[in-house]
Parts: structure tokens; C-alpha cells; sequence
């Protein structure tokens, strides 16, 4: 989820922990403390593209983390503002309900969290919300923006930022019934073209949860399509990629490559340019207009990089989506969610 949100929730939820004790400087602990997990972004950037897999979401995202952050808030806001009527359980809570914020909503994105690191580098995700969707951030930016322009011990104060925290997670729990509707629109569009699928998910479309797009895998191909909750029936088309897989058997133990397929969570095909060059693309995010007629670059795609005599390594190749070819065409996808007849 975009950094945005994560300090808007985490403002929200130091407001409602310790705003009538520690007023504004509760909600600005809070967005710390709600956006603090992606440190580890910053740290990666110093890394290689292949060390960057091993860094970004894995040990500030698990649980464990969680843990230890939330103990040290408890100590920590105890004894800076204990004078201020703060106790461990107030700093507990704050610690381990604004972390763990970005943890669950990280986990509800296509990206995934690695919860459960150094037991396991499994990723964890749901899928279930876009990686920036507005209808998110905004009620509860709004909720706790007038909150605090009020007395700290106002009814309405209170009222105000848990509004938008409700709303907010209304929101995604519609998205997860949302979704559910959505599977249940692919599984039907992909018995009546025949397909059999080893396993299948489906993930909003950015910006929005009307718009949703399924992929299953097959034993050599990947089919996705879109379904819109406005659609007139689930009987829109599919659209088949091969895997070829087989085009990286020989560099497939590399841990440059293990540790990529494993964030990918193995959804990826291998392509090939003029020169043979081998690309890994991960078929979770496909291509930046999918739902366009027009042909769109994939969003995330990963060089085959072999140098004499050194493990082979993997290198992200830049887009900026600055192009007019390049970005996502959101004409056609606002015509595609207003539904097919």
C-alpha cells in the first residue's frame, strides 16, 4: 500500500490510542510508527536488484517485528511520557496497532509480506485491494484531519477519527466480498472455455475495486481476464500467455533467480528479445493496460544477467511509465469497469 495511507492509518490509530493525552504529537507518532515497516525499502536501494528481493518486505514486515516493536513502544512511550498519564499498555498498543496496520494492509495487496520470516520466506497475500486505492486513505484522512482541529477531549474528537477508520475498513472488508464475487465470475468464465487450473486468484485493478483481474495457471500457460461487478454476465474473453518456463532450467538454482520466482510466488513467464536475452515476468501484474485493446509493456520484468565465470543474476529493467506506449490507459479502463452488456 502507498506510504500516504499507511500514515494516514497510523495517524488515526495514535489519535485513537493517546489523543486525549498527548494530543497532535499521538497522531504524528502514529504515522511514524504506521510507515516505519518500509525502512527497509530505503535500506535495499543500496543493494543490487537481486539483494533488493531479499530486503523489501521480510523482516521489518514480520511478525516477530511486530512483537519486539510493540514492546519497545510500550517501555519507550511509558518512560517519555509517563508524566502525561501514558502507560505501557498505552504505548504497547500504539506500537503494535500502527505497525501492524502496514502489515495487514500490505498483506491485502498482490505484493505480499513475507509475515513469518526467518521461519519462512513464504510471501503472504490476499489480494483482495489495489497497491493505491483512494477510497482507503481518504476517509480516514479526512476523519482525522477534523479531528484534529477539535479539543482534545471532545466527544466529537473521538467520534470523528473513528469515523474514518469505520469507513475505511468497511471498505476493505467489501473488497474481500467484492472479490469473492469476482473469483467466482473468473471460475465461471474459464469453465466455459475449457480451462482447467492448477490454481487461480483475482486482484483489483488500480484505484478501484470494481474492475477486477483474474489469471490461472495451467500446466503450460497463463489465461487472465478481466470481469467488471457491472458486467451483465461473466462471459467476457481470455487471453492465453505461454509460460515457458523450460528457458530458465539451466539458471534456475542461481539464488539471484530462486529468491525472484519465490516473490513472485512462481507466477512468471520467460520471454526472449532479438539477442536471445532472457527476461522473468511476473504474470501477477502482467502488462500496464491489460485491459486495453493496444499492446502495453509488462510492468515488472527481470533481465537474465551472465557474466564469465560468476552466478548468474537477475536485473529489473526501469520503466517510468512516463511514455504515452508506456503508462496505463485509464480511459479505456474506466470505459472496461462500466461493465459489459
Amino acid at each position: 500500500m502507498d506510504t500516504l495511507t499507511h500514515a494516514a492509518v497510523g495517524a488515526a490509530i495514535g489519535e485513537a490510542v493517546l489523543g486525549r493525552r498527548l494530543g497532535a504529537k499521538a497522531a504524528g507518532w502514529g504515522a511514524v510508527l504506521g510507515t516505519a515497516p518500509d525502512v527497509d525499502y530505503l535500506v535495499a536501494l543500496a543493494f543490487s536488484d537481486a539483494a533488493q528481493l531479499s530486503i523489501h518486505r521480510t523482516y521489518t514486515h514480520s511478525l516477530l517485528a511486530l512483537v519486539v516493536v510493540a514492546l519497545l513502544a510500550g517501555w519507550a512511550f511509558k518512560r517519555r511520557y509517563g508524566d502525561e498519564g501514558v502507560t505501557f499498555t498505552h504505548g504497547l498498543a500504539l506500537g503494535g496497532l500502527a505497525w501492524g496496520s502496514h502489515l495487514l494492509l500490505d498483506v491485502m495487496t498482490s505484493y505480499g509480506v513475507q509475515l513469518l520470516v526467518p521461519f519462512s520466506d513464504t510471501p503472504v497475500a490476499l489480494y483482495n485491494i489495489a497497491i493505491i486505492d483512494p477510497l482507503v486513505m481518504l476517509p480516514v484522512a479526512v476523519g482525522m484531519l477534523i479531528a484534529l482541529r477539535l479539543p482534545r477531549t471532545a466527544a466529537r474528537r473521538r467520534w470523528w477519527n473513528a469515523g474514518g477508520l469505520l469507513l475505511a475498513g468497511a471498505y476493505l472488508a467489501w473488497s474481500l466480498v467484492a472479490q469473492q464475487r469476482a473469483h467466482a465470475a473468473f471460475n465461471t468464465m474459464l469453465e466455459a472455455h475449457d480451462v482447467t487450473a492448477e490454481r487461480s486468484f483475482v486482484k483489483p485493478t488500480l484505484l478501484n475495486t470494481l474492475l477486477w483481474r483474474g489469471l490461472a495457471e495451467t500446466d503450460t500457460s497463463y489465461v487472465h481476464g478481466f470481469y467488471s461487478l457491472l458486467d451483465a454476465r461473466p462471459d467476457a474473453p481470455l487471453t492465453e500467455t505461454p509460460k515457458h518456463h523450460a528457458r530458465i532450467d539451466d539458471v534456475r538454482e542461481a539464488r539471484a533467480v530462486r529468491h525472484l520466482l519465490r516473490n513472485m510466488q512462481h507466477y512468471y513467464t520467460v520471454t526472449l528479445d532479438a539477442d536471445s536475452t532472457r527476461y522473468i515476468v511476473d504474470m501477477r501484474f502482467g502488462r500496464a493496460s491489460e485491459w486495453a485493446e493496444t499492446p502495453s509493456p509488462y510492468v515488472f520484468q527481470f533481465e537474465v544477467v551472465e557474466r564469465d565465470g560468476k552466478e548468474p543474476t537477475i536485473e529489473q529493467v526501469q520503466r517510468s511509465f512516463g511514455e504515452a506506449a508506456d503508462r496505463p490507459d485509464f480511459g479505456e479502463m474506466w470505459d472496461r469497469m462500466r461493465g459489459r452488456p
